[in-house]
């Protein structure tokens, strides 16, 4: 199963190519996801993301596929 967060229109593009996309609005959306079966996980951002938000989502990320 691929999963990508990303801004909208990749998530078309996504969708489109057979894989689960969603919008994250924090780091902390990252908890409700199911992300169990996820082989391949995609991440993108536009410009204006600071980096921290994207490290806190790498981190959180990486947590979580400890625990699977």
């Amino acid at each position: 199963r691929e999963f990508v967060v990303a801004a909208e229109a990749q998530q078309v593009e996504a969708r489109a190519a057979g894989a689960d996309a969603v919008l994250l609005s924090t780091p902390e959306d990252i908890d409700d996801l199911c992300l169990q079966g996820v082989s391949t996980l995609g991440l993108t951002a536009g410009a204006s993301t600071p980096e921290w938000v994207l490290d806190r989502v790498v981190e959180k990320i990486e947590r979580r596929s400890l625990e699977l």
